[in-house]
């Protein structure tokens, strides 16, 4: 463990030596700070690296933060249970019936062969899940990706992982963007918001000053969309 000073920021981070091309740094889910480096390269160097990083570490370990003051208790699935769709509030009903989701006005129909079975319930649903989130958010990258051509130069492959700190991940090289399924509880806007966001990375793979002024070119409300993002509550269902 080491620590850097930031201006009135001191920035303790965990350091690990091994062969990497490059210095990384990340925000772990608990809000600590690991940086990898090659053996060689001078502790100096690496100061002055976490340094230029203070501002996203800052950001990182606020939202951090903020989404454990939000955590949630496991949702009850049960009948007349609330669970919001793209940030639209939906009333579970559950009945006997074929394994299978409808949505019926205000309403979320659970159909399950036995209503006794929590486990099968919670599969159908969460099967549920993954695929309107596969629908809603391939439907926003194939209309987001395009904006930004040449980088991407054509829509990247959409990947969907379910992660508890990330609401997206962008791999250039592959022309792959993951996705978190948990975006599909929250408004199409702040989903949108994420995607815009994962495009951005295929020209500036960082947050730099010039990887945000790209990413207000095509949404100037990114910051709106990005509070709106962190303020949404997530259902305990994973």
């Amino acid at each position: 463990m080491r620590t850097v000073t930031a201006g009135a920021q001191t920035i303790p981070y965990e350091l690990t030596r091994k062969r990497v091309k490059n210095l990384n740094l990340r925000v772990r889910a608990d809000g600590s700070v690991a940086v990898s480096a090659a053996p060689r390269v001078p502790i100096g160097e690496i100061e002055r690296f976490v340094r230029a990083h203070a501002d996203f570490i800052r950001r990182a370990q606020a939202r951090v933060q903020e989404r454990a003051a939000q955590a949630q208790p496991p949702l009850v699935l049960a009948d007349g249970v609330i669970l919001p769709l793209l940030g639209r509030p939906y009333t579970v009903h559950i009945q006997e019936g074929k394994n299978g989701v409808q949505l019926m006005d205000d309403m979320l129909l659970l159909c399950v062969r036995d209503v006794t079975d929590t486990a099968l319930c919670l599969r159908v649903l969460r099967k549920f899940l993954r695929d309107e989130a596969a629908r809603v958010l391939g439907a926003l990258l194939e209309r987001i990706a395009p904006l930004f051509a040449p980088h991407p130069p054509t829509v990247p492959t959409l990947s969907l992982r379910d992660m508890k700190t990330r609401w997206g991940i962008c791999r250039p090289t592959q022309n792959r963007i993951t996705l978190n399924t948990r975006l599909v509880h929250v408004p199409l806007s702040c989903a949108a918001y994420v995607i815009y966001h994962e495009c951005a990375h295929f020209r500036y793979p960082n947050h730099s000053e010039q990887f945000y002024a790209h990413l207000a070119r095509f949404l100037p409300d990114w910051q709106e969309q990005r509070r709106a993002l962190n303020a949404a509550k997530i259902p305990m269902l994973y």
